[in-house]
């Protein structure tokens, strides 16, 4: 309860978490595939997710065809 390593209680409450209507789709369509790969399926998100190790894998496994399969096992 003392430890200095622990946040204080409620000092994260004043961040502010994005709603889906302020992100801009526009631009969505113009980005290309990464090399050997023929689909985009994710794409960065200027304060929500721009981790390009997070893209890469989710572009990975959609070109995989994984996003196939789990709608096949739904």
């Amino acid at each position: 309860m003392f430890s200095p390593r622990i946040m204080p209680w409620a000092t994260r409450v004043k961040v502010k978490f994005f709603e889906e209507d302020d992100v801009d789709e526009n631009l969505d369509d113009h980005v290309v595939p990464e090399k050997g790969f023929d689909k985009v399926y994710a794409v960065p998100r200027p304060r929500l997710c721009t981790s390009n190790v997070y893209i890469h894998l989710m572009n990975l496994f959609g070109n995989g065809g994984g996003f196939e399969l789990v709608l096949d096992l739904i």
